[in-house]
């Protein structure tokens, strides 16, 4: 019974690597042929970070890329709307600090000709801050939003050969799942 489980696992592991003839040069104008399973050192799975349908490949299988090089797009639409929400979030916080800061200025003015009292000037002050932080938050956002807008073209990780394409135009990619 071992020894037929033996064969099976062989025989499979032998489908998956087949050997190749290769002919090496030995110098000289002399070569020789070989049977050989070439194996890399380095392998990468490439995947997105975002969800998507992939909306065009620029590499087919068999194809050499260099490090950079623009594999796949992914479409997201998600992170399309994200970032216009952001920049509108973003603008409308700017609006908002601005407006406070010029409310600030003028019971700062209005405090010191004695016309208000220091709570209603703090209050005013508060408010600014308030809305001061508001506006970064939405900054941040907004680069955040950008940022992950990038994650739609997947580029080469290295220099290499396109293996294996796991998924088509139109195909559903999963963050994390080989493309």
């Amino acid at each position: 019974m071992r020894k037929i489980a033996f064969f099976v696992s062989v025989a499979a592991l032998s489908l998956c690597a087949a050997p190749k003839l290769y002919t090496v040069d030995k110098g000289s104008g002399a070569s020789a042929e070989l049977s050989a399973v070439v194996y890399s050192k380095n392998e990468s799975a490439v995947s997105t970070k975002i969800g998507g349908y992939i909306k065009k490949f620029y590499v087919e299988e068999g194809e050499a890329v260099k490090k950079g090089a623009l594999l796949f797009e992914v479409d997201a639409p998600s992170v399309e709307a994200g970032v216009v929400s952001a920049a509108a979030n973003s603008a409308a916080a700017k609006a908002a600090y601005m407006d406070a800061k010029k409310d600030m200025e003028r019971y700062k003015n209005l405090f010191e000709k004695g016309v208000v009292s220091e709570k209603e000037y703090e209050r005013a002050k508060l408010n600014y801050e308030v809305k001061n932080q508001s506006y970064i938050a939405g900054q941040a956002f907004a680069s955040q939003a950008k940022g992950e807008q990038g994650y739609t073209s997947v580029r080469a990780p290295m220099d290499g050969v396109v293996l294996k394409k796991y998924l088509t135009v139109a195909s559903l990619a999963n963050p994390g799942q080989p493309v």
